[in-house]
């Protein structure tokens, strides 16, 4: 419901004593502009379970006969998970359980995009985002097949960098050390700026190595556009019936994505990658570089000191066609960032389920209504199927029900029974009707760049809808 266009990241600043902020980064022409504003983070509770708080706190009373009916909120983020904390000794549940007397978001970049409305991206066009694409090669030890960033002499001898300006620049060790190479990395992200940072197993490999490399050598990995250093956990990425053990990076004012991801996902949908690895998927995508140059991993360091020309080759048509798949399946996440209450970053790692929820309880919330807590699990038979015709029908040219699920629930009026503000199937049918728009608007597209942000459109509306 914001209408703020430009939004590029959001950041939570808890730093003062006795208040929480929000900073934002905004796209103004050529530059990007940091701004803070107050945030007040929030719990929805049951009616007087909040009595005894060990901290300050408001409580906005919310209409309805949702369980949930209080909307309370506090001065500092630090005191809402303090709270939180309390709530899960005092009731005897987790934060996440579905039958909590309370709901916690546990991201506060999450709760102020669903207070505020505000989202990313709106306004802009994918080709507004400043792209870089990084790749780093590596040496491998005698007698090992892997390398390894706490091996002294697993060096990286090439790092690679290229951005949606068409810029590209590789460093190697060929003319300079390590360290000096590492150094003007950081310089380099701080002169390119880059909105988003983009590799294949990015995640797991390039910004790990990079961040151990760094701390051997003493350098300070400032990546962040206020020069602060990347932020790690362990986290886990779920799509389907997979599940991606990372090292999760967080960047100051900017977004991480990592093109695995974005491939595990895509084929969870459609079953037909011969595997991930960067080299296959460039392959069946028909985006391999032309006179690709392939060295097998083991080999590279060997390569490197026989010909250093032939890895920077190789190098380059990594960023080449790193950004290629990205262009490919980043787009439907960028169209979901633009209404999601989500960062880019965690679009692209967020479950469809968390999403839809996301966006209902925003929508209850900004209506003063009470939330419904879930109910009990129910067992279901599976679907109903007959067959009406047999033998061989002749002549059929083609058979589709455009949108079949969501038209029939919207027909028959088949929602949630607790959604007793009827979002559901607003939500849905403004989903799907904009979707069969952009189907539509991909087939009359005038040009290539117009029918990709249609098909991508109307691909983003379908993951949802499915």
């Amino acid at each position: 419901k914001s209408p703020e266009e430009n939004l590029l990241a959001f950041e939570v600043d808890d730093t003062s004593a006795d208040q929480t902020l929000i900073v934002t980064y905004k796209k103004e022409g050529n530059k990007v502009n940091i701004a803070k504003e107050l945030f007040s983070p929030w719990i929805v509770a049951v009616s007087g379970i909040i009595t005894g708080s060990p901290v300050v706190f408001d409580v906005k009373p919310l209409s309805g006969s949702g369980q949930l009916n209080e909307l309370i909120f506090f001065r500092k983020w630090s005191d809402c998970k303090k709270c939180v904390d309390w709530l899960v000794k005092k009731t005897g549940y987790t934060a996440s359980d579905p039958s909590a007397p309370f709901y916690f978001v546990s991201d506060p970049v999450q709760q102020f995009l669903m207070v505020s409305g505000k989202t990313s991206f709106k306004g802009m066009h994918f080709e507004d985002l400043n792209r870089l694409q990084l790749d780093i090669e590596c040496e491998v030890m005698e007698g090992y097949e892997f390398c390894n960033a706490e091996r002294e002499s697993d060096r990286i001898i090439a790092i690679g960098m290229s951005d949606s300006s068409g810029w590209v620049e590789i460093l190697s060790v060929v003319d300079m050390d390590e360290k000096t190479m590492l150094e003007r990395f950081v310089s380099l992200v701080a002169e390119r700026n880059p909105d988003v940072i983009e590799g294949h197993n990015i995640f797991n490999f390039d910004l790990p190595y990079l961040k151990t490399r760094a701390q051997m050598h003493g350098v300070a990995l400032r990546l962040g556009r206020d020069g602060s250093i990347p932020a790690t956990r362990s986290s886990r990425f779920n799509i389907g019936d997979r599940t991606i053990s990372y090292e999760r990076f967080d960047i100051a004012g900017r977004n991480i994505i990592d093109t695995l991801f974005l491939v595990h996902a895509y084929d969870i949908s459609y079953r037909s990658l011969p595997g991930f690895g960067l080299k296959e998927v460039a392959l069946h995508f028909g985006i391999a570089s032309e006179n690709r140059t392939y060295i097998e991993g083991p080999e590279i360091g060997k390569v490197f000191r026989r010909d250093p020309r032939l890895v920077l080759k190789y190098v380059h048509n990594d960023l080449e066609e790193t950004a290629k798949l990205s262009s490919l399946l980043s787009r439907s996440n960028f169209l979901q960032a633009q209404m999601l209450p989500f960062s880019y970053q965690n679009v692209c790692v967020r479950g469809n389920a968390t999403k839809i929820d996301a966006m209902i309880v925003r929508e209850y919330l900004r209506q003063g209504r009470a939330i419904s807590m879930p109910a009990k699990a129910k067992k279901y038979e599976g679907g109903y199927t007959d067959m009406f015709i047999r033998g061989v029908v002749k002549n059929v040219h083609h058979c589709d029900i455009r949108s079949l699920y969501p038209s029939l629930m919207l027909v028959k009026k088949i929602k949630p029974s607790q959604d007793e503000a009827g979002i559901f199937l607003l939500m849905l049918k403004e989903l799907r009707d904009i979707r069969l728009d952009a189907k539509k608007k991909a087939v009359s597209a005038q040009n290539i760049h117009e029918k990709f942000h249609y098909e991508a459109m109307q691909a983003a509306f379908k993951i949802l809808i499915n």
